[in-house]
Order: structure tokens, then C-alpha cells, then sequence
């Protein structure tokens, strides 16, 4: 099978991450896979061709790139993009798009296409069931109504583990941590949406507990850094920074020295990376459910399963401190929350699924039947209930903020979706609900 892998570039961002995954895992599962930047290259480029995968990017032009992307003559197009309408994805849509080849969108955002380019798209592949269910709610009415799936981001086992022994002691003496001292953690992107001040507020409320709760921010944005400032000084001199690193096992190091990872982000998560790579090092989650946004956490985390989860950003300090009295918790977390992400995420589980999604596309227009064959053949989620998100939003530490609810429902519309798109910053100021 030739699986063709879109992006816009191949820089450092988690969706090119995930597009490099997806086109490593193709190939390494014996098909051949080539990589589109469709706007330019980057940093990740040259370890791609070094896993033998062609890459073509804009650097000289986005038609030379189609040129040599039509040439590959690809039967899967997998493109990775947030969902909206983009006048240069539809060019790079209609250049590619061939009756003997299937579009697979990998919607980050779950935002509705309205455009012709939407049209274009056979699948639209979402990472969870929050996220299809976010979807769904805002499409119009068509006449040939969207197929979307479940088939989450792919993990690579071998890129984070648990650190040994020895590591995590040198890390915590590096950093003056006593052995039995309780550590929060928190790494993000140093971007305002990735952080939230909940993350702060929730370990103070710890720290009047504990004298010697210990948190650690890797990659604070500099609100986060302004509001450290004003914690008062017993509490703001067991708060220490760390600079963002890209290397995996000084993560993986650093994830393991933890107790817990304390979780909160403006925008909420439509998957969460950085929640799979803690709960990868054996690390509970303390998250926060922000139902108004991205919520894709509350699943990838599972209260209970793979950490607690807080109803709302209020409730976050209850659920840390729920996790920090119990000890018997934490172990029972810990030993188990490694391999539930390997047996949900694994790459080349979850590539196989994708590429065996496109073999059943290709073998059929028809999209009622596309659907039953996915839903079927390969046990993948194609539809959610109405009220899936009052169901998943039960049993979490805390009471769902009512304001938040009545705005994942109400933003959640074919028209409010419309404008949100038309005037984006109306989008941002009607997400910022407390």
C-alpha cells in the first residue's frame, strides 16, 4: 500500500510528531510511505529520511512538491491538520485527490471544514470519542453526511519509560528534592493555552498541607512564571523551573523523579501528549475536566485508571490532594497505568488499524456500508450519544461547573461553529469561561 503522510511542515509541534509517527510506523509495518510538508520542512526531516521515507516539501515551491507527491501516486492521503477550512489544504486536496484514492483527515481540533476541501475528505479520523462527539455536534446537514472514526495518536513504547533507580536519586539530589519529599510536576509548551493558573493555585493548596511538597514546571509560559512570583515566599521557594528539553530520556528522567503530574491547560487536550508520556513513566495524572474546550484528558486518563480526574479547574487541588493521602492509590496507578497506554496506543496497533480503515475505503464509495464495515470488521467508534458529554463528566472529583456545561453544549453548534470560525477571536473570548 502507498500511504501518503500530509502536513503543513515538519518543525517541532506535537501534530508533526504525530504525522513522523504515523509515517514511520506505515513503513515499518512494510508499505510504502512518503511525507508531504505542503508548506515547508524542518528540524524533523532528515531523521524521517533517515527511517528510509521520501519527504517532498514547499522549500521551492508547493507545485514541485505536488509534482513529486502525485508521482508516488498514493491510495491513502493521510493529511494532519486541525479541521478548518485552509484555501492552500484544498489546493493540496484537489492536486491529489484521484477515484482510485482515499483522503483520511486526522482532525486535531475537531473543527468543522465547510468548504469544498471538506468535501474532499473520505474519513475524518478524531483521537477520541470527546472529540467526535465535539464534531458531530457542529456539522450541518449535507447531503452525503461525513464519516468520522475514533483511532487515537500513536505511542512509541521505546521512546519513554521509568527511569532507574539510580537516575531519579541523582536527578532529585541535582535539584536538592529530599528522598521521601511529595513531587508535582508539570511540563507543557511555553504557551499561554498550554498552561493554566489552576496548575499554581492547585499545589499551593497542597503545600499548606505538606511542608516539603516539592512542584516542578518544565517550559512555563510567563503568565505561569508571573504568578509563581506572587505565591508567598515559604511555599514560592519549593517551586523550581527547569528549561523545555526535547530529549526523551531526560524527560523520561524527570517524569520518574515525580510523584504525580499536576494538569490543568487553558485549551483543555484533544489527546494530550505529554499526559501519554507521564502515565508511559509509570507517573499518575492529576488532571482537570474543562468541558467547554478540549477534553480529551478526562478520557486519556481515565479517573481512577490512569490518575484522578477533577470536574472542574476549582476541584483540581481536592483531586491532588486525594492522590497525595494515599500512598496505596499512587502504587496501584503507577503499576499499571504503562500498560494500559501501550495496549491503547501502541504505533503499529493503531497504524495497522488506519491502514485496514483505508483498504475498506478503497473498496467501496458507498458510506453507509463504509461505516457498518468499519464499526463491524475492525471495532472502531463511528457515532457517540447526544448526551455523551453529561455521561463522561460523572463520577470525577468535584461537580461539573455549570457554566462550562451549558457552554460545551451551546458553543458545540453548526452555527456557532460558523461564526467562531468567522471571527476567531470571538472564539477565544467565549472559551474563557470559568
Amino acid at each position: 500500500m502507498r500511504i501518503l503522510t500530509v502536513v503543513r511542515n515538519l518543525k517541532r509541534g506535537g501534530v508533526q510528531r504525530m504525522a513522523q509517527n504515523f509515517s514511520i510506523a506505515y513503513r515499518d509495518l512494510g508499505h510504502d510511505s512518503m511525507v508531504l510538508g505542503y508548506l515547508a520542512g524542518g528540524e524533523r526531516q532528515s531523521f524521517i529520511e533517515q527511517r528510509g521515507i521520501g519527504v517532498c516539501t514547499a522549500e521551492a515551491g508547493l507545485e514541485p512538491a505536488l509534482e513529486k507527491a502525485r508521482a508516488f501516486d498514493p491510495q491513502i492521503i493521510h493529511i494532519h491538520r486541525d479541521g478548518l477550512t485552509k484555501p492552500v489544504e484544498t489546493r493540496v486536496l484537489k492536486a491529489l485527490k484521484r477515484p482510485n484514492n482515499r483522503v483520511i483527515e486526522k482532525n486535531v481540533f475537531s473543527r468543522v471544514d465547510f468548504s469544498e476541501g471538506g468535501d474532499l475528505i473520505d474519513i475524518h479520523q478524531h483521537m477520541t470519542c470527546w472529540c467526535l462527539w465535539r464534531w458531530r455536534r457542529c456539522l450541518a446537514r449535507r447531503q452525503r453526511e461525513p464519516l468520522g472514526i475514533v483511532l487515537p495518536n500513536v505511542v512509541d513504547p521505546d521512546a519513554f519509560g521509568r527511569a532507574s533507580d539510580g537516575q531519579i536519586a541523582d536527578f532529585r539530589r541535582e535539584l536538592r528534592i529530599e528522598p521521601g519529599a511529595f513531587v508535582c510536576l508539570r511540563i507543557g509548551q511555553p504557551s499561554p493555552s498550554k498552561w493554566d493558573p489552576a496548575n499554581i493555585s492547585a499545589f499551593v493548596q497542597l503545600a499548606r498541607l505538606d511542608p516539603e511538597a516539592r512542584l516542578l514546571l518544565v517550559g512555563p509560559s510567563s503568565l505561569i512564571q508571573k504568578q509563581v512570583q506572587a505565591v508567598e515566599p515559604g511555599i514560592r521557594k519549593r517551586i523550581t523551573e527547569l528549561p523545555m528539553t526535547t530529549d526523551d530520556q531526560r524527560l523520561s528522567t524527570i517524569y520518574s523523579a515525580a510523584d504525580c503530574f499536576l494538569h490543568a491547560a487553558d485549551i483543555g487536550e484533544s489527546f494530550g501528549n505529554v499526559l501519554v508520556e507521564a502515565m508511559m513513566c509509570g507517573l499518575p495524572v492529576v488532571t482537570c475536566a474543562t468541558p467547554h474546550r478540549s477534553n480529551s484528558q478526562v478520557e486519556v486518563v481515565e479517573h481512577r485508571r490512569g490518575g484522578l480526574v477533577a470536574a472542574s479547574r476549582s476541584n483540581l487541588g481536592d483531586a491532588l490532594i486525594e492522590l497525595w493521602r494515599s500512598a496505596d492509590l499512587r502504587r496501584a496507578i503507577s503499576a499499571q497505568c504503562r500498560e494500559r497506554i501501550v495496549e491503547r496506543y501502541e504505533r503499529l496497533k493503531v497504524a495497522a488499524i488506519a491502514v485496514e480503515v483505508g483498504k475498506l475505503a478503497l473498496a467501496t464509495e458507498n458510506r453507509d456500508e463504509l461505516r457498518r464495515g468499519i464499526e463491524s470488521k475492525l471495532g472502531l467508534t463511528t457515532r457517540v450519544d447526544a448526551d455523551f458529554a453529561r455521561q463522561k463528566m460523572r463520577e470525577l472529583v468535584g461537580t461539573p461547573s455549570r457554566k462550562e456545561m451549558l457552554m460545551a453544549y451551546t458553543r458545540n453548534t453548526p452555527i456557532a461553529e460558523r461564526m467562531l470560525q468567522a471571527v476567531p477571536r470571538l472564539s477565544h473570548w467565549l472559551g474563557r469561561v470559568s
